[in-house]
C-alpha cells in the first residue's frame, strides 16, 4: 500500500500509474486528507482531491481511497441553496482562503 500504485480506478488508463508522491496519497495514509483546489489539464476544471486511509480490521493500511470533487456541481448546490433561502449567503473557501464555491461578489 506504501508503493502508492493504482490498483482501482474509474479511468482504465490510469491503472499502475503511482501517485506516492501526492499529497492527497502522503496525507491520506495516515488520516482523512482534503487538498487545495488546483488547475486540471486533464478535465480543463478546477479540482479538490479527498482522500481516507483504508484499514483491515486491527488497524494495518490497505490502501487508500481518493476521489476527485466536482466544484462545478458544488458551487451548483451551493447556488441553489442561496435561492431557496432568502437573507444568506454561502460560500465554500479552502484552506488557502481560495474561493471554491457559491456567489463571488
Amino acid at each position: 500500500p506504501d508503493s502508492g500504485e493504482v490498483t482501482s480506478i474509474t479511468q482504465p488508463n490510469d491503472i499502475g500509474k503511482f501517485r506516492n508522491s501526492r499529497d492527497y496519497f502522503q496525507h491520506g495514509t495516515t488520516r482523512s486528507y482534503l487538498n487545495t483546489p488546483f488547475y486540471d489539464m486533464t478535465t480543463q476544471r478546477i479540482e479538490m482531491v479527498v482522500s481516507a486511509p483504508i484499514r483491515s480490521e486491527g488497524g494495518p493500511l490497505r490502501g487508500v481511497l481518493a476521489g476527485k470533487i466536482n466544484l462545478a456541481r458544488m458551487s451548483q448546490i451551493v447556488t441553489r441553496q442561496m435561492n431557496e433561502v432568502s437573507g444568506i449567503d454561502l460560500k465554500l473557501i479552502a484552506r488557502s482562503r481560495l474561493f471554491v464555491a457559491g456567489h463571488e461578489g
